[in-house]
């Protein structure tokens, strides 16, 4: 994943297509790729600040907390929220964040409150897994079903 970015990555730069990727993924494959990030922001020293880095900085909230008169008019208003987060250099930094607060309402980095509901439970799992020692916490998370195979086939 190649928007998951290190404290000395910053200031950051947008990489529309990884965005486009993490948004995309199914809760499950979302929650294992996050993983690393989750991590690494839970940890007391971490202090990414997002700022003015962020799409969304000078916008009126309420267009992240989309209430419409129906279902579908919400739907809509959702998917110009999650537009404005794809075009955003610190979006995996933002979807994280609203797993560690457990944002519960809005859109976050990308995502609507449905797929971050249904990413969490994996979440959840597979980071109680790394504290076990199940998983190495130096293992790299695969993001997506092709990066997993070309690891298990040694093209990385």
């Amino acid at each position: 994943m190649g928007n998951l970015r290190r404290q000395a990555d910053w200031p950051p730069t947008l990489d529309r297509e990884a965005n486009r990727k993490l948004a995309a993924l199914p809760p499950a494959e979302l929650a294992e790729s996050i993983v690393p990030l989750v991590e690494r922001l839970s940890d007391p020293v971490s202090d990414l600040r997002l700022g003015e880095e962020t799409a969304c900085h000078d916008l009126d909230p309420d267009i992240f907390h989309p209430q419409g008169e129906d279902s579908r008019e919400t739907m809509k208003l959702s998917r110009r929220a999650v537009g404005i987060c794809l075009g955003c250099c610190v979006m995996d930094i933002c979807l994280a964040k609203a797993f560690i607060r457990n944002e519960r309402m809005g859109v976050w980095g990308g995502t609507t409150e449905r797929k971050r509901r249904n990413a969490m439970p994996k979440l959840k799992r597979h980071l109680a897994q790394r504290e076990e020692g199940v998983v190495p916490v130096s293992e790299p998370v695969p993001a997506t079903r092709r990066d997993r195979f070309e690891l298990q086939n040694g093209r990385r």
